[in-house]
């Protein structure tokens, strides 16, 4: 179970500094999408099926860790991420924008009330707090960082809960 943690956290590293690395610094992870599609000729797969590895690698470790009585946040939190791979063109499909929102919407705030109830409230605390510095100097990356601060709070407090 701890591998899929680690593995899960691994790839979400990867894919960040990967898509930084290939366009810059990206509004949003889901711009991703476009920039592999325009730029890359039909590879915007590859962010769903990173959405969809983060998903499916980090709930069952989720599932473990939680209390019974908030499994069911694990559950959507995850299912929230897998909506956000599934619908992934925002721009072009009105449908797909709602689907985006609202999946990107359920899995980060299910993931950061999932780590508060569990005792690790500092985790998104002081994520959000370096991340509104970053936003400040990075005006029109201010969802960016606000993702990687949901992700980052995530990956730190369950892999402290990991080490205990």
């Amino acid at each position: 179970m701890t591998a899929l943690l680690y593995i899960s956290a691994a790839v979400f590293v990867a894919y960040i500094v990967t898509m930084c690395a290939m366009f810059g610094e990206l509004t949003s992870i889901s711009e991703s999408y476009y920039l592999l599609e325009r730029k890359h000729k039909g590879l915007g797969w590859i962010f769903t099926g990173w959405c969809w590895v983060e998903a499916l690698t980090l709930l069952p470790y989720l599932m473990h860790v939680c209390p019974e009585n908030m499994k069911f946040m694990a559950f959507w939190a995850c299912v929230g991420l897998a909506f956000v791979g599934v619908a992934p063109q925002t721009k072009a499909i009105k449908m797909e924008k709602t689907v985006h929102f609202v999946g990107a919407t359920m899995s980060g705030g299910l993931s950061v009330l999932i780590i508060f109830l569990m005792g690790y409230a500092p985790c998104p605390i002081i994520a959000i707090i370096i991340a509104t510095i970053l936003m400040v100097y990075r005006e029109k990356k201010w969802l960016l960082w606000l993702e990687i601060a949901g992700f980052v709070s995530t990956y730190t407090a369950l892999i402290i809960n990991n080490l205990k």
